[in-house]
This record gives structure tokens, sequence and C-alpha cells, in this order.
């Protein structure tokens, strides 16, 4: 943060971001000064002192600012910043009425040019926020489920607001308990975590999950039901007739949540099920996982640390060739922040253009399906900057484009532990020995 952002001229799309060239913002901003100097004097003399205790109350929340933290101080200098311009108005005014026009446009018009700039900037720069999920929130919220509710997403909206008739808490934003992992060690801020992340002890404590619709997470334990399914969210509660479970075995990973199922895992749940219990677990389709990074990029385009995720700098476009082995009705999604347009198509026939849709490392935007039929298929996806709020920003970073038959909706099955065995080898998102 810079003082002189108090002067109400930073044409660029963060304010934590240096206008380049900085010469220019100085001149701009030493218009300002003089401008909102001589309005001040004006109105002193005019015994109108309404406009200098604005300026000078602005002037000295600016500077006590200045020792608090950078939202404390950003808050105050876009406050204080319209005192200043109001006063180079009047004093641009004043020397136009004053037979120094010419003085006065000089100084007023790259002013006004310099205010314009910032506010077109900011415009392209801002994040907003995706009004279909914030919708869908307001809704779970108001919805009569049981509480206390968890969110695994960060969403301080969401927990603090939305949420908050469902006594919500986030594993890493508002909460008033620990929240701990497999490993005992809590979230951090703005991660991605899983059901499958955290103990059965830990679900335990809550009655309702809220979670992210994403084809790659994790279905979560057999004693929770799927009680809403959104396109944003997906609502569970727990259910009070699944049987009890003694111990839960996760598989797969955060880009694939299914896994071969080890037959010495099996083994494990079969002993801990005993001759009477059985064997609760949940089959996966495979996640197609199509690859942007890998092929021709288009210039401005770079691979991101990623996975299968592309940097963009520019527009661009991109086709993969992907294999999907059977019929049916495709899921898909694409993973990263959309800020401006991005255009995702199958086999030439446009699927979806989104953005901007703003996700947290490791989220995903559900996209609308496609019925396929087994064999080689062709994704486009491109990119364009926008005139929209948030399509600004540069560069940006999206994909890979996942696709699957099912996503975490799956129902739970059974088997006796006697017959569990003929599990070994199979794709399963986790397995559990129940009683």
């Amino acid at each position: 943060m810079k003082f002189i952002q108090v002067f109400g001229i930073w044409p660029t799309g963060d304010f934590r971001v240096t206008p380049q060239p900085l010469l220019l913002t100085t001149l701009l901003v030493g218009m300002v000064a003089v401008t909102a100097i001589a309005g001040v004097g004006v109105a002193l003399r005019a015994r109108r002192p309404r406009l200098p205790l604005y300026v000078g109350v602005a002037i000295l929340v600016a500077v006590y600012s200045v020792f608090g933290n950078a939202w404390l101080e950003g808050k105050a200098l876009a406050i204080s910043s319209p005192a200043m311009l109001l006063a180079a108005g009047v004093g641009c005014a004043w020397l136009m009425e004053n037979r120094l026009r010419v003085v006065g446009l000089v100084l007023g018009v790259p002013i006004a040019l310099g205010v314009a700039a910032s506010l077109f900037f900011g415009f392209l720069g801002v994040w907003p926020a995706p009004p279909d999920r914030m919708h869908e929130l307001a809704g779970i919220g108001e919805s009569p489920l049981p509480k206390p509710a968890l969110m695994l997403e960060y969403s301080t909206p969401g927990v603090r607001w939305f949420l908050r008739g469902l006594d919500a808490e986030g594993v890493n934003e508002m909460r008033w308990n620990v929240i701990p992992t497999l490993t005992g060690e809590e979230v951090r801020r703005g991660a991605y975590s899983d059901t499958d992340d955290f103990p059965l002890s830990t679900l335990a404590s809550y009655r309702t999950l809220v979670l992210r619709t994403t084809l790659a997470s994790s279905r979560p334990p057999s004693d929770w039901r799927l009680e809403r399914a959104g396109t944003g969210y997906d609502v569970w509660v727990t259910d009070p007739t699944a049987p009890a479970i003694i111990r839960h075995w996760p598989l797969g990973t955060y880009n694939d949540p299914a896994a071969p199922v080890p037959c010495d895992v099996v083994r494990e749940a079969v002993a801990s099920a005993g001759p009477d219990g059985k064997v609760a677990f949940v089959e996966r389709a495979p996640i197609i996982t199509v690859d942007l990074v890998a092929g021709k990029l288009p210039p401005g385009w770079s691979a991101d640390n990623r996975i299968g995720s592309v940097v963009a700098t520019s527009p661009g476009q991109v086709e993969r060739v992907f294999t999907v082995s059977a019929d049916g009705e495709y899921r898909l999604s694409i993973a990263g922040s959309l800020y401006g347009p991005v255009t995702i198509s199958v086999d030439g026939t446009v699927v979806a253009t989104q953005g901007p849709s703003l996700n947290w490392s490791g989220y995903s935007t559900p996209l609308p399906p496609v019925t396929l039929r087994a064999g080689d298929h062709r994704l486009q996806v491109s990119y364009q900057r926008g005139f929209l709020p948030g399509q600004g920003e540069s560069p940006v970073e999206f994909g890979p484009v996942q696709l699957s038959l099912q996503g975490p909706e799956v129902n739970v099955e059974y088997l006796p532990s006697g017959e569990a065995l003929s599990l070994c080898d199979k794709r399963l998102d986790w397995i559990e020995s129940v009683r």
C-alpha cells in the first residue's frame, strides 16, 4: 500500500500492484494535490468549512490507517480518496471561472482521465462473487437441515453468513472447535480438502455436510446420505439407519477419488468386520482427465504447476483428443478460476462458455453433461478477454477438464464379510468394515 493512493488515481486492477510507468501516476497525483489545495483555499475564503473539514478528516483517517494492517489501510485510503478528488474538482472549476480556463483544462482533463482509467482497470480486475453459488448457499441455509453443519470449502460468506442458521463451521475458516485431519493437523487457510482427509470422529461431530459439487471428490462415509444435489453444492446428512462403521479405508487421490483396492486392505476389512459383519464399499466410474498442457500451446500460454493446467496471458485455443470406453452421458468440469470467457467444445459443438467463475485451488466449475459414444473425441478450450467485471485478470490459470459417468453421489454397496474378497483390485472410492 502507498499513501499517495489517497489522491484517488491508481490505474491498475489491483491496489497492491504499482502502476507502470509510476512517473505518470505520480504526475497525475501531483496535479490532484495542487488543485485540491486550491479547492480548499477557495472554500476557506468563501467561509464554507464543509470541504476543508471533509478533506482534513480524510487525511487524518488515512494517516492513522498507515499504522494498521493492509486491510484497514486499503479501506481507509479508498474512503478518503473522494475528498481529495472533490477538492481538486473545486480547484479546477475555480481556475476555469477566473480567466484561467486553459490552466483549469490542462490540470482537470488529465485528472479526469486518470480517474476514468483507475475505474476502468478496477472494473476489469474486480473479483465478483459467483452469484449462482451464493444463491444456492442462501437456499441451503434456509432449509430445515440438522445442525451443526460443516463446510470443507474455504468460504467466508458461506460459513459466516449464508449457513449461519445451521451453526456452520469451516475446516479452514470460522470455527469454534479444532477440526483435525487424519494427520492430526488442521487445514490451512484457503487449502483444498476432501472428506477422505478426516477421521470418522471428526465428521461425527456434525449432522450436515455442505460440499462443493465436484467430479473428483470422494463420497462421504456410508453413514451419510445425499439430501440435496445442486449445481454448485451437494448437501449430505447423517443416516441413522446405516450400519455402524468400525473402520474406514480411503483410496484414490485429489485428482481421482478411486483406485484399485489392494487385497491386503480387503483382508483387513474382512477381519475387522468379523464373521457376522459386512464390508461396505463404493465403486466409482473412471475419471477421464484431459491434460491441456499435453500438446502445442498458443503464444502466451504455458504450463501451470498443477497437473493438466495452463497459464494464459493472451487469447487462444487448445485442442486435445480424449477417449471414453463406454457410451453414456458424461458429466464435465473444468478446474481453475475462469476470469475471461472460456469456451469448452466437444467434437465441434459448444458445451458451455464460462466466466467469470472463481474457485479456490483444487475446485472446479461444473459444465453441462454431454452424450458420447465409446471412442476418441476432440475437446477444444478457448480463452478470450472480456470487458465485464473480473474479465481483465491476467494471467489466468485453468484446467484440466475432467469427465465421468458419475460423481460422488453413487450409492453404497454391502457384502457379507465372507464374500468380500471378491473386491480385490476393484476400483473403489473407499472400503469400510461395518456391523
